[in-house]
């Protein structure tokens, strides 16, 4: 810092002209010029020209790379569940026993005499469904692993037939609470 401050105290003359050098301007102006004219006007637009095709190839490969990678993952989901695919008959089945078991479960709800029995009630059949739920999960898994066995899909339908055997015991206890 001491050696920059010496320079400008011994050259302080040389900073204390305001104005540059007669003909500056007019020599920086035919520097400009020239520079204009070696640059030509069709080069700005070939340069965007360049930078649109260049991006539109990077927008066209990513595109190519999202197709490419969403199609192998669904390629991949495809064959992993295809293994778990029931019937059409055996769809239909779960779904009406698993209405049936929603709809009891309202039931109970409203047979219930009070908060506290609705929800003893409630938490002790959930508990119940859970049970046979995950019974029904390793039936599907089993079913993954050999498709179409009547065997598994016999124990499917029964499990959900338990569903509702269980909601159903449930209300006809509740049923007989109320009437006595």
């Amino acid at each position: 810092m001491a050696k920059l401050e010496k320079f400008i105290r011994d050259h302080q003359g040389e900073f204390d002209s305001s104005e540059p050098a007669p003909g500056h301007f007019e020599r920086f102006e035919t520097r400009l010029q020239q520079q204009r004219d070696h640059i030509s006007p069709g080069m700005g637009r070939f340069a965007m020209l360049r930078a649109a095709a260049l991006i539109l190839i990077l927008i066209a490969l990513g595109v190519f790379v999202f197709e490419l990678a969403t199609k192998g993952i669904m390629d991949h989901l495809i064959k992993r569940s295809s293994g778990t695919e029931l019937p059409q008959d055996v769809k239909d089945a779960v779904q009406y026993y698993d209405f049936q078991v929603a709809r009891q479960l309202d039931q109970i709800h409203t047979l219930a005499s009070d908060a506290n029995e609705a929800q003893l009630l409630s938490m002790n059949a959930e508990k119940e469904m859970k049970n046979l739920e995950n019974s029904a999960h390793e039936l599907k898994k089993c079913l993954s692993e050999n498709p179409n066995n009547e065997r598994v899909l016999a124990a499917l339908i029964q499990n959900q037939q338990m569903k509702e055997g269980i909601m159903n015991n449930i209300i006809q206890q509740l049923t007989q609470v109320r009437n006595q």
